[in-house]
């Protein structure tokens, strides 16, 4: 089979001349037609330096319970050609889940297909997400955006009920290095009224060759026309503020502005990464609200609004 280029598909496996002082998850989130059940689980390894562990995580709602559930490294695999990771008897593609877990707390069968997928616009100089970023090996936290936006269809049954995702909605991402940022926010949403609308925005520290930066990427993606927003290609950051529970955001590139106001519920417990362990806890709304806007020339080129929004601050 063709070989496939991991730089311009980040949704394959980078961790296989890793050794230690690393993790490695796949982020799917969906939500059901009616918007009144969220589910994202999480797919992932993490190496330390005597152990290689695999994991699998789960976020589920309204009432937004999680889960993590430990896997011995040996029940994890993967495929290049087509893309797949397989934890014990789960499988994970950009085509589908299929799941079977059973714990003493949790229970998660059945499968979930995706349709339409929405990837972001690549070139040479912006292979992925992270743009000419993605090309240094040695960044701390690399991220990529695997589908923006598309349709589900299928069922799962989740402590013996049945949840019905037909017509529902997902979305995919995934995170690999060696720890999660000191201090980031990050917002994901496509719940617009135009069916093909999302917003993914991240901002974060990032070291850098003995220096450091606050860095951020961000796509308002309108239609089939995408906005991207990012450090490398020299937009800026005029206000970021997190205060009584609102996360707000204003970006400026050349004549455009984007202006982002997210409200964040409550949020539940997740892993995540520190020198390749899973010790540090952060918490997940899935259930917020978010108001967009898009000005070209001064001018209101795009308004909108999103529930089922996705958001995490921490340390701003």
């Amino acid at each position: 089979m063709e070989k496939r280029n991991r730089v311009a598909n980040p949704e394959l496996f980078q961790g296989r001349n890793k050794k230690k002082d690393y993790f490695e998850g796949w982020y799917f989130k969906h939500s059901t037609k009616d918007k009144d059940i969220n589910f994202s689980i999480i797919p992932g390894v993490n190496y330390e330096k005597n152990k290689k562990s695999a994991f699998i995580q789960v976020i589920i709602g309204p009432e937004y319970k999680s889960y993590y559930i430990n896997y011995d490294y040996t029940d994890f695999s993967y495929t290049d050609n087509p893309f797949s990771v397989k934890i014990g008897n789960n499988l994970f593609s950009t085509d589908c889940i299929t799941l079977d877990i059973e714990t003493d707390n949790v229970k998660l069968k059945g499968k979930i297909e995706y349709k339409n997928i929405s990837p972001i616009n690549q070139s040479i100089c912006q292979p992925n997400i992270m743009g000419f970023f993605a090309y240094f090996k040695f960044m701390q936290c690399n991220h990529g955006v695997i589908s923006l936006n598309h349709s589900l269809s299928g069922q799962i049954s989740y402590n013996g009920s049945d949840i019905d995702f037909n017509s529902g909605k997902g979305y995919i991402e995934k995170d690999w290095g060696t720890s999660f940022p000191k201090k980031y926010c990050w917002i994901q949403c496509n719940h617009f009224s135009e069916e093909e609308n999302s917003l993914f925005f991240s901002f974060a520290h990032i070291p850098f060759l003995g220096s450091e930066f606050m860095g951020f990427i961000s796509i308002l993606k309108v239609g089939n026309k995408q906005y991207r927003f990012a450090t490398y290609n020299r937009a800026k950051v005029k206000k970021i503020s997190f205060e009584n529970n609102i996360l707000e955001v204003q970006i400026k590139r050349n004549k455009q502005l984007l202006k982002v106001k997210a409200y964040v519920k409550n949020g539940r417990v997740l892993k995540a990464p520190k020198q390749g362990i899973m010790e540090d806890d952060i918490k997940e709304t899935m259930g917020g609200n978010v108001e967009v806007s898009l000005y070209i020339d001064n001018k209101l080129e795009y308004i909108g609004n999103s529930d089922n929004v996705a958001v995490e601050v921490v340390n701003i």
